[in-house]
């Protein structure tokens, strides 16, 4: 990094951090961990930052804290004890980016890791939370998993899954408190399309057709999988298939011709068939 970026970069962080408030120790020993940082004295950055990071409460020297904490360890090749600084620097702000051009790629990589493990952790303990039935829970941890990873297939299914329940305990909850007696159970429309839940038997397919592959495709190298949601509906048949996470547009019709072949054996909920959405991944290998 030249030294104009650095200048430049630990003027703006002393101007984050050199705000002092009554309730704080002032921010002259994130100051000096900094300097620390840039002059090459990781270890002494990390003496100085460490105790300093786990007590702050303002989230902007926090950030500022464990960024130049996880910096060091990783000047001094300490991956893991980086990745627990970072992961508590996204703990902070998910949606936290470096700034790729003033920093190193040893950086970004752990940087990157980091992210990755604190959503998986976040997205094990939310399905855990969502089986357990804690959905407002589950419903917060997810919600922290997409502002890490916006792509994250499953994560959004579970939201979707854990809003679709805290929404319907609220309304029961509300209906108990308006009126002593249960509602009358209302029939609900033939037509309705469930999310598969720990209360189903979900669909299983019995008949799959592979997708064809384009001969252009396979000349041009394209590969990968494509990702489609789809209904299946009472009698089995697959209806509806829409691309969630296309390949190529030549891929992503193959796919699609080929789930609208399958048959599956319907889902079920007490006891009766049920129309339910599914998710669908068809690969496309160049070399099987």
């Amino acid at each position: 990094m030249s030294g104009r970026h650095r200048a430049a970069l630990l003027a703006l962080v002393l101007v984050s951090v050199a705000a002092p408030s009554p309730a704080f120790a002032p921010a002259a020993d994130v100051e000096r961990g900094i300097e620390s940082y840039w002059a090459g004295q990781y270890r002494e950055t990390i003496a100085l930052l460490a105790p300093l990071c786990a007590a702050e409460t303002r989230e902007d020297v926090a950030i500022e804290c464990f960024k130049y904490l996880a910096f060091s360890h990783v000047a001094l090749g300490e991956s893991d004890m980086a990745q627990q600084a970072f992961s508590r620097l996204l703990v902070q702000d998910a949606e936290y980016q470096l700034d790729e051009s003033l920093v190193s790629p040893k950086i970004l990589e752990q940087f990157h890791v980091s992210r990755q493990l604190l959503a998986s952790e976040l997205f094990e303990k939310g399905k855990a939370a969502y089986f357990e039935k804690n959905y407002e829970t589950a419903t917060d941890l997810l919600a922290r998993v997409l502002r890490l990873d916006p792509e994250q297939v499953l994560a959004k299914e579970y939201s979707q899954l854990a809003g679709e329940q805290v929404a319907l305990v609220e309304k029961q909850a509300s209906l108990t408190k308006a009126a002593s007696a249960p509602p009358p159970a209302v029939e609900e429309p033939e037509d309705r399309v469930y999310h598969v839940t720990s209360r189903m038997l979900p669909p299983a397919p019995i008949f799959k057709v592979q997708p064809d592959y384009p001969s252009a495709e396979r000349r041009a190298g394209r590969q990968g999988t494509v990702i489609l949601t789809a209904i299946v509906g009472k009698d089995g048949v697959v209806r509806e298939p829409k691309v969630i996470r296309s390949v190529s547009p030549a891929l992503d019709r193959a796919a699609v011709q080929a789930v609208m072949q399958w048959r599956y054996r319907a889902a079920r909920l007490e006891n009766r068939e049920v129309a339910v959405y599914t998710v669908v991944r068809l690969s496309f290998n160049l070399n099987p």
